[in-house]
């Protein structure tokens, strides 16, 4: 049920401590007679509200306790956000960029930092207690260094990282500090290609894809006893899980012949069933995406329209969509709503870009 981030480290800063009370927006949505459901907006105090900055937050955990950057002058710092709204900020290192991806229940926290020492990226865990662990996987280099992303609530933290050829590799790594790391077969060797780590779940288990030699992108589940399977989506150019639940169904998206994008969701026997949203757009870079998935089989994702805006989504394990676009959110290309995480109280955690490119946080329940 813990996903990584939408966006790759390339995209990441363009897309898209003391404790602090928040600045808060409550809106109730309208809904039709069956459920309601509510948005909670929000940006750190002090956020800087200009075009490619503000707030991105990624993991959310069962508590309803969320994570992630939010951009401070030209660095960015770290976040908590409790669900009364009250935020802790931190950084990693001497002034320099900090970026958390996962929290779990305990609320112990992974991600990176970008270290202006030596201009590299080192993982890091901040316990419940806010001590933190600097770590780095072994052959660590290029352009990626070491980037954690995901957390479950036995402490064990997984991600991926570049070699000096900036091919990527996948890597587990438990609480005491045993780092495996992680290369499925077929996976290519040069600059991008490589093993990318997408979600993990309560028992060890994860999913994610391989770049093969020919950039193609393969699907893969690996059990908590260490056995890799691979699998392709049929008739489709690449496959990408990107979400994982504790009965191991997977979420994912699809890419067809004209690059346009496709939900799936694979049980854990391997059957495969598909949706798309209505007003997703049909062209390369449009389409649907299923990001993350909670016990309960509840989907949340986004889709992009053929103005490549983008829209959020739940998904109910019966099929039942409903749409979630932020108040605020922008309507242009790479501007709008983007699902991050969903947790087991059926809480959605995301991101919206207003129509000045300025980036915000969300919270969504439906009651």
């Amino acid at each position: 049920m813990l996903s990584a981030t939408r966006f790759p480290r390339s995209m990441l800063f363009n897309i898209c401590g003391a404790v602090l009370c928040s600045g808060l927006s409550l809106i109730a949505l309208a809904s039709d007679a069956a459920a309601k459901a509510q948005i909670v907006t929000f940006d750190v105090p002090g956020s800087r509200q200009e075009s490619g900055y503000g707030t991105l937050p990624f993991g959310l955990n069962a508590a309803g306790v969320s994570t992630g950057y939010y951009s401070h002058r030209r660095l960015s710092r770290g976040f908590i956000r409790t669900p009364d709204g009250q935020f802790t900020t931190f950084t990693v290192g001497k002034g320099d960029d900090t970026v958390p991806f996962g929290i779990n229940t305990d609320g112990a926290i992974t991600g990176y930092f970008f270290s202006v020492e030596d201009a590299f990226s080192h993982g890091f865990y901040r316990d419940p207690s806010g001590q933190f662990t600097i770590f780095d996987a072994p052959g660590a280099g290029g352009f990626y260094g070491t980037d954690p992303i995901l957390i479950n609530d036995s402490g064990t933290v997984a991600g991926y990282f570049g070699d000096d050829n900036n091919a990527i590799h996948g890597f587990i790594r438990t609480v005491d500090g045993n780092l495996t790391v992680l290369d499925v077969a077929g996976a290519g060797t040069q600059s991008d290609q490589g093993t990318y780590v997408g979600s993990l779940n309560a028992s060890g288990a994860l999913t994610g894809y391989i770049l093969d030699n020919d950039y193609n992108a393969h699907g893969f589940f690996r059990g908590k006893n260490g056995k890799v399977a691979i699998f392709d989506v049929p008739d489709a150019t690449g496959t990408t899980p990107s979400g994982i639940n504790d009965r191991n169904t997977i979420c994912g998206y699809d890419t067809d012949a004209n690059g346009a994008s496709h939900a799936f969701v694979r049980t854990a026997d391997g059957t495969f069933s598909y949706f798309d949203v209505d007003g997703a757009g049909t062209d390369a870079g449009e389409g649907t995406v299923a990001y993350a998935i909670n016990t309960k089989g509840l989907i949340g994702g986004y889709y992009v329209d053929s103005n490549s805006a983008y829209h959020g989504f739940v998904r109910t394990p019966k099929g039942k969509i409903k749409l979630i676009d932020a108040p605020g959110a922008g309507t242009g290309a790479v501007q709008g709503t983007f699902v991050q995480s969903v947790n087991d109280a059926g809480e959605v955690l995301g991101a919206y870009i207003d129509s000045n490119n300025v980036r915000h946080g969300f919270v969504w329940t439906s009651k």
